[in-house]
């Protein structure tokens, strides 16, 4: 039996702390010069757009609630009608795939 994890990265060398699909270069990353591989984050470039949308009318819903002095989540809701399939659209279940 191989040992794994940090002690694995001392006695096995760099192969041995790795998993399977790791060791075989699958998914999305990279391996270090130190040889430590590093998952990256595949964003897509259209998806930036929409999430600073989502924060920009969060604050902003924030800011209108405090100053008219009525619960945020009123607003929170009426932003997420509007964002979302039913108005405009920018919010879809095909945005953000599988992770909504």
């Amino acid at each position: 039996m191989r040992p794994v994890g940090a002690i694995g990265n001392l006695r096995g060398g760099v192969a041995g702390a790795l998993s399977g699909s790791e060791a075989a270069g699958a998914g999305h990353g990279a391996y270090t010069k130190t040889g430590r591989f590093v998952r990256s984050v595949v964003v897509s470039s259209s998806l930036l757009p929409v999430i600073a949308a989502i924060l920009v009318s969060g604050l902003v819903v924030q800011l209108v609630a405090h100053r008219l002095k009525v619960p945020s989540v009123i607003f929170y809701l009426l932003i997420g009608v509007v964002l979302g399939p039913e108005v405009l659209g920018l919010v879809t279940l095909d945005t953000f795939g599988s992770g909504l």
